[in-house]
């Protein structure tokens, strides 16, 4: 299950008194976090589900599927980001950084990404955020 929404989300499963398991999944705002204006409404996220009898290989199988199915999905060859920052997090050296653009050149690399914007504040050192 996944609950499609970037904030948090709460996923329950329960054995209901006439025996069968019930499934279920929300965005779980935090107080405050949501607050609505007189006739103002709240639509809540989808819960996307899937079920395999082929361990994790079909779940993805099955969740890649769906998600390549829907219209907007591209249909061209998307560049190729590299993510230094997931691949190095602050060892910047210029070796391991050169080795790993080498590589990722010989399967069509064209574009870096090495940001920690996702942090607030910045970054500077394992220890600090």
């Amino acid at each position: 299950m996944h609950v499609a929404c970037a904030g948090n989300a709460v996923h329950l499963v329960e054995r209901v008194p006439e025996g069968y398991a019930v499934l279920g999944g929300a965005s779980w705002p935090q107080p405050g976090e949501l607050v609505l204006a007189p006739g103002e409404s709240y639509r809540a996220p989808t819960l996307h589900a899937a079920w395999s009898d082929a361990g994790l290989d079909g779940l993805s199988a099955r969740l890649h599927a769906h998600v390549r199915a829907r219209p907007a999905h591209p249909s061209t060859p998307r560049p190729l980001t590299l993510n230094v920052w997931e691949a190095v997090y602050f060892d910047h050296d210029l070796a391991r950084l050169t080795a790993l653009a080498d590589r990722a050149a010989a399967v069509g690399w064209s574009a870096s990404c090495s940001t920690t914007a996702g942090s607030s504040p910045p970054r500077r050192h394992p220890g600090a955020g």
